[in-house]
Order: C-alpha cells, then structure tokens, then sequence
C-alpha cells in the first residue's frame, strides 16, 4: 500500500490522477454517465413500441447489446480507477468496463403471471439463482394496472353473467372473447396479484414493482440509476452495515446520516432533518425500512419514490 501511494506521488501528473481518483464530489451527470443500462433487445422493443426512446430520456448510456438472460436490464460502469477496500482509497488504471451487483428484470404482466401460472418453478428458480449472484435483484412488472383493471372487468362481466343466467334461465350467453380467454389462463383474479406478488419478493429476496407503463418506468427508474450510480464512492452505499466506522472528521453520526439521506432524489436538507427527528440513526432507519412510520402531522416523513430507491 505504501509503495503504492509513493508511486503516484512520484510526479504531479500521477499525484493528480490520484487526487481525481478519489474525488469527493462528482455531478450527477458525472456519476450518470460512467453507467451504462445494457437492456436485453426484447425489453429494449418493448418500451419502444410504447413510444419511449431510452437514449433520449436516460442520463445514462444505453446499450441493447445484453444476451445474458430475456427479460434482463444490467448495469455496467465506465471505471478509471480500482478500489482498495481494506484502506478505503482509489487508485487510477487505465478505464474498464466492470458490472455492478445490481440486476433488473423488466417483465409485461400478463407474461409475468402466466409464467407463475404455468411455470413457476422455472420462474422462481430464475429469479432465485439471480439472486445468489446479485446483490439487488429488481423486478418490475409493466402494465400492471391494466392487468389489474382487465381482470376486474372480466370477473365483474362473469358474476353479471351469471345472475341474468340464474334470473333468466337458458338465456344465450355472449361469446367469449379472445382477449378474456387470454386473461382467464391466468387464473388470478386482480386481488390475487398483490398476494402473488408477495410471496416472489418472499420467496426470491427480490424487490418487484408493479408498473403503470413503460413511461412511469422510465421515471421510476431515474433514482435507480442515481442509487446505482453512487453507490461505488459513497462510503455508506458501499457498506451500510460499517457505515458507523466511516465518519468524517468533525461530523458527527447524525449529521452523515441525514448527508446520505439528500444524496437521494428529492430529498432536501430539510426532509433529512425531518427523518432524522423520528430517526436518529442508520440502525434505527434500517431496522423500520420497510415500515418507515409517518411524522407528527400524519404526511410521509420520505417521499414514496425516493424510498423505494433506497430500499433498493
């Protein structure tokens, strides 16, 4: 290690590339454009054909170029620099192309919940063995409320059915119809997807998020990217569990927190003070995460997108 810091003091051009190494502050342009979402062809179409161009609406690069499983989104990062974990510094190497521990698999609905019907150990196996190898597994299920509302439909048109058959016996029924004998192979009616949806995230330890279309994905997916993005220089990204053991001269714990916490799109100074109040720790914020408790006057202490990108 010694050696090491010599060596880039040996000249003010490696000094410098050191110096630029271990940067404290970087833009979030700066911090967007070292990743690149590398979106499977198929998920790459099917927002497309929803009339969302993902080059124009990303800070991030993007790639369509992943084969590494349907249905998946990885994210990879431009690096210039290799991490020494044991004396917390950076050190300049020539830029590399190097994965980050986060997987996204970007799933419509209907074929979500048609696989759980008629494949479903496959599915969670899938989902399991992503797991092993990943840190964050996120799914997310687009088109969700679609589903949901074309569900609803077909069970409501069922009971209508059935009361004029019962009211009115021998009464011709309509034809069934493409569309609702598509849905009626789920068989899931829309109260069941939620209870489904639990118990993957269960099962699997993966996050799933139901999805309105490829839009709110899309905006959704921006404080993914900025969570992804930060968390290889963000100390307490990188090891949230230690993040006690790294605090900056002159700061107290508190005060670390609630600096991690504005890292997060649309948290200001003064909403981190405000989680602050009801939670003056990480180990007490972590311990609540997935039940983080309203303030005083009833309103959410974090806004619902901002947290979703930090449970992640």
């Amino acid at each position: 290690f010694q050696g090491m810091l010599h060596y880039f003091n040996k000249s003010s051009a490696l000094k410098k590339s050191l110096t630029e190494a271990n940067k404290v502050h970087r833009t979030t342009e700066e911090l967007c454009l070292e990743i690149v979402m590398d979106f499977h062809p198929g998920v790459y179409n099917m927002i497309k054909e929803e009339g969302v161009v993902l080059e124009d609406e990303l800070m991030c690069n993007v790639s369509k170029t992943n084969k590494f499983i349907e249905s998946s989104v990885c994210f990879m990062r431009k690096v210039r620099s290799i991490y020494d974990i044991d004396h917390d510094i950076f050190f300049p190497c020539s830029e590399k192309l190097v994965e980050e521990p986060s997987i996204l698999m970007f799933y419509n609905s209907y074929d979500f919940f048609l696989a759980l019907q008629e494949n479903r150990s496959e599915l969670l196996y899938t989902l399991e063995k992503l797991k092993h190898k990943y840190m964050r597994v996120i799914v997310v299920l687009n088109n969700f409320q679609k589903l949901e509302t074309a569900l609803k439909r077909l069970y409501n048109g069922k009971y209508i059915s059935e009361v004029r058959n019962s009211l009115v016996p021998g009464e011709q029924r309509k034809k069934t119809s493409k569309k609702s004998e598509e849905l009626e192979k789920l068989k899931f009616k829309a109260e069941d997807l939620h209870v489904e949806i639990t118990e993957v995230a269960v099962l699997c330890g993966v996050h799933v998020f139901p999805m309105a279309n490829a839009a709110n994905f899309v905006e959704w997916s921006k404080n993914i990217l900025l969570n992804v993005s930060r968390s290889r220089y963000e100390t307490l990204l990188r090891n949230i569990e230690c993040s006690h053991l790294h605090v900056k001269s002159g700061q107290t714990p508190l005060e670390v927190f609630e600096k991690s916490l504005e890292q997060f799109n649309m948290i200001t100074k003064a909403k981190s003070q405000r989680v602050s109040s009801e939670y003056p720790s990480f180990q007490s914020f972590f311990q609540d995460i997935s039940n983080i408790r309203k303030g005083p006057d009833g309103k959410n202490l974090i806004p619902p997108s901002s947290l979703e990108a930090i449970q992640i």
